[in-house]
């Protein structure tokens, strides 16, 4: 081989390794509710293999490898690179977040968002906190957002305090389904207090629920956000 020719490049062997344990179509319609004839004629499936407690899909791309380097006579020792590609399914719950952002001319400012599982949020009768909210003009501003992830109406009671603790305005902010509200600025707008300074707020779900509910502090200079999560401690209401 000279310095300009390229070593040959192909596929030398192939492995595989199904789990040995099987679901059968009848038990996959009684699983499913779905009828054996659509699950063998429609899908083509008469049989689903089934993986044990010692089958980790790490371990079963393992046990294929082998298999194929068996099947060539080549020596584990001798490879140099391995390349690897695996789904694990419901081995550890699923965890999501997110961040949304405004673009700068320096880069980006943006706020951390918490992702909930099915059913998760806050529900109704338990108080939530929002803590360290801040509204000053031209400075800071704070606003709240709730989402409502059921099918059906939710209400949801927000307290507005200061930070020695008076309590300056309660009032409700009725969500439809699916909806989305961000309550901007409600230190100013709803208790006329730009200026406040620092506060905090309870929230308690009066309807439906839960609620997926959220703080954030703005700085007004450079509109960088930071995310307040609700705090829930033990209080429950009747």
């Amino acid at each position: 081989m000279t310095d300009t020719e390229l070593p040959p490049i192909g596929v030398l062997s192939l492995g595989t390794y199904l789990p040995a344990p099987r679901m059968t179509s009848d038990e996959l319609a009684r699983a499913t509710g779905i009828s054996r004839t659509v699950i063998e004629e429609k899908f083509g499936v008469r049989a689903k293999p089934m993986p044990g407690p010692d089958d980790h899909p790490c371990q079963m791309g393992a046990r294929a490898a082998q298999r194929a380097l068996d099947r060539a006579g080549v020596d584990p020792l001798e490879v140099d690179v391995v390349i690897s590609i695996s789904e694990e399914y419901k081995e550890r719950p699923l965890m999501v977040s997110g961040r949304i952002y405004n673009l700068g001319e320096d880069g980006t400012f943006g706020q951390y968002l918490e992702g909930y599982p099915e059913g998760g949020g806050l529900p109704v009768g338990v108080v939530g906190t929002l803590l360290q909210l801040r509204q000053l003009e031209g400075e800071f501003r704070a606003n709240i957002g709730f989402t409502n992830p059921s099918s059906t109406d939710g209400a949801v009671q927000v307290t507005l305090f200061d930070a020695g603790g008076t309590e300056l305005i309660r009032y409700r902010v009725d969500l439809d389904p699916r909806a989305l509200v961000q309550d901007l600025e409600p230190y100013s707008r709803r208790a006329s207090r730009p200026d406040l300074g620092w506060g905090f707020a309870e929230v308690e779900v009066l309807e439906g629920g839960p609620v997926l509910i959220s703080a954030s502090v703005v700085d007004s200079r450079t509109n960088d956000a930071t995310t307040v999560p609700v705090k829930v401690g033990t209080e429950v209401r009747d």
